[in-house]
């Protein structure tokens, strides 16, 4: 079930923000949420392993394609949200004006009111999607 997608405009090449968003093991880069991210396996399968202020979370890539800039990944354990079988799709579009368009899609099973879970998630991650435009932004 879709549950929010949040969108952001960041006033930088598509190719630079993938090279960020693209990168699964590499969010500590540009999170500040992250005290750690590191990796187990290699490619569509691998875990990343994060560290937060909340503990350990893993999750799993799905899918990573970059020509279409897509990028999709699954909550495996550690998890604190509120949405069961969780699948989170990130999805960049290069704008006209040099400028990109990032679509973060959060699906999965509610627990609880659907309106009430994508409110709690919507701030989370249009934190991670400003968190994402700044460090854009230095490069």
């Amino acid at each position: 079930m879709h549950i929010v997608t949040i969108t952001e405009h960041i006033d930088s090449p598509a190719q630079r923000v993938w090279d960020l968003v693209g990168d699964f093991g590499g969010l500590a880069a540009w999170s500040r949420a992250t005290r750690d991210c590191r990796l187990e396996g290699e490619g569509v399968g691998c875990l990343r392993v994060i560290t937060g202020a909340n503990g350990e979370v893993r999750e799993r890539l799905e899918e990573r394609d970059g020509a279409s800039m897509r990028l999709v990944y699954s909550a495996v354990s550690g998890s604190t949200l509120p949405v069961a079988g969780m699948r989170a799709t990130l999805e960049l579009t290069q704008d006209p004006q040099g400028g990109t368009r990032v679509d973060w899609r959060i699906d999965g099973d509610p627990q609880g009111d659907l309106a009430e879970v994508a409110a709690l998630l919507q701030p989370r991650y249009a934190a991670r999607l400003v968190e994402l435009r700044d460090a854009a932004l230095r490069q």
